[in-house]
């Protein structure tokens, strides 16, 4: 490991010890929490030989050179949010710590993960004592209970793939298993799913031990070709609120829809206050993005993009918005900024009656689509960036035009703007929160209806 990412590794782990950072400030029986943008040691080769829990309580590790997974860094990978990640190739990559035994209750806890499989086999598996093993695949939770021990965690799965939950969300984030009231809930992205999969995927070994990559030690058929960017694991059982904290952290951080797309959860600090109503937005709750800072949580999101339908094959539209701090402009703890959209298409009306922009061409086409932007008054702003590939196929680029209006209405009172390159097929705006306002809608105009329409790709229309 080279020197400078030691030192980094070790000067975020400080900074996460001195300020008592947990998930959504929850820290009462939190018993593992592995991040990869802490905590993992690999060679010049990307190869992992390390992944530490925050508390130095549980080891994830790989002597073996040919079983090491890889690490990735996310600079500037959309699949995470742009977020690290450690990835296994399905055929003999895990990591293990062998001595996991006081990671989760048998009649109790939560588990988190923030994953994405590829093959839908074991990513995370863990046995404890004789009395609880959990096997989380690619689509579905699996849990036995053995030798007649009692367990909270078994009432409510059953046998359906766990993207009926949300087929538009392409990872696994907050999975949480934890009992509430008399029997234990489970819920992927904030929202309740009742039909998670019993059928374990093999058998978990050695006994106490949790794994990554794997569910045995020994059988080849059973490693998974996954990426893991993210598990939290508590000893006890959590409240609902808690877990609304625990969920808003994971799903700001990697850029994940809270509940079901379009019609969303409300977003919580850590501490437990409303930063994203989604009353509020009625109508926009899709695709929600943030950039934020969260002390409480160790969340510092300076750049966001949507990874709703992301990574694999889908017919649902990747929204082309991305936000990102403003270089020199940092956020400072309580800081959010919020974008979602309507699901309109991404295509162009041509309006009956042109809107007037002063001496400048009138606006003769509005994109379908409009975005909403929800803040808490941040003193610096964010570069609101679109990428313009999917819905301008010829035309000039130059014709188009950012409009942000406050009721959306844009023919009266709106705001109209030239775009600026942000290299390749970006472009983008700068939106300063002391102008405009929380609640303030955004879309794209045309000045040339001949010429740059804003024409819909028919193979990439919205079907949500």
């Amino acid at each position: 490991m080279k020197l400078k990412q030691i030192l980094a590794a070790t000067l975020l782990y400080l900074s996460l010890v001195m300020h008592g950072q947990s998930p959504g400030g929850i820290s009462t029986g939190l018993s593992a929490w592995f991040k990869s943008d802490v905590n993992v040691s690999y060679n010049s080769a990307n190869q992992v030989s390390q992944w530490e829990s925050t508390d130095s309580g549980v080891n994830l590790q790989q002597p073996t050179t040919s079983y090491k997974p890889t690490f990735a860094s996310g600079n500037s990978d959309r699949l995470f949010n742009y977020n690290n990640y450690v990835s296994f190739s399905g055929t003999t990559q895990w990591l293990y710590d062998a001595s996991a035994s006081g990671l989760i209750l048998p009649t109790g806890g939560a588990l988190f993960i923030v994953s994405k499989s590829e093959d839908q086999k074991p990513q995370l598996s863990y046995a404890h004592s004789t009395t609880l093993d959990i096997d989380i695949k690619g689509d579905r939770i699996g849990m036995t209970v053995v030798n007649g021990g009692e367990s909270k965690w078994q009432n409510r799965f059953h046998y359906s793939a766990i993207y009926a939950a949300n087929p538009d969300i392409v990872h696994e984030v907050a999975i949480r298993m934890t009992e509430v009231g008399p029997s234990p809930n489970c819920e992927l992205n904030g929202t309740v799913a009742d039909d998670l999969h019993t059928t374990q995927y093999g058998a978990i070994s050695p006994t106490n031990a949790l794994t990554m990559g794997s569910n045995s030690t020994s059988s080849s058929g059973n490693f998974s070709q996954t990426k893991v960017a993210e598990v939290i694991a508590y000893n006890v059982d959590l409240t609902n609120a808690q877990n609304n904290r625990i969920t808003s952290y994971l799903c700001m951080k990697y850029g994940i829809t809270k509940g079901i797309n379009g019609t969303a959860e409300n977003y919580v600090n850590s501490s437990g206050t409303v930063i994203y109503n989604k009353n509020d937005n009625t109508g926009f709750n899709y695709d929600i993005i943030s950039v934020g800072k969260d002390n409480g949580s160790g969340l510092d999101v300076t750049k966001a993009a949507s990874v709703n339908g992301y990574g694999v094959s889908s017919l649902s539209y990747r929204d082309p918005i991305t936000l990102e701090v403003q270089s020199g402009s940092p956020l400072s703890d309580g800081d959010h900024i919020f974008v979602s959209n309507d699901n309109g298409a991404l295509a162009g009306t041509t309006l009956g009656t042109p809107i007037t922009d002063g001496g400048n061409p009138a606006i003769e086409v509005l994109l379908q689509r409009n975005w909403k932007i929800d803040h808490t008054n941040p003193s610096n702003g964010v570069r609101f960036i679109i990428d313009y590939s999917d819905f301008i196929h010829s035309g000039t680029v130059s014709d188009l035009r950012i409009l942000l209006d406050a009721d959306g209405d844009f023919t009266s009172g709106a705001t109209i703007a030239t775009l600026s390159s942000n290299g390749g097929t970006e472009l983008y705006y700068d939106i300063d929160p002391s102008v405009i306002a929380s609640g303030s809608v955004i879309t794209i105009g045309s000045i040339d209806a001949m010429q740059t329409s804003l024409p819909l790709d028919l193979d990439r229309k919205s079907t949500r």
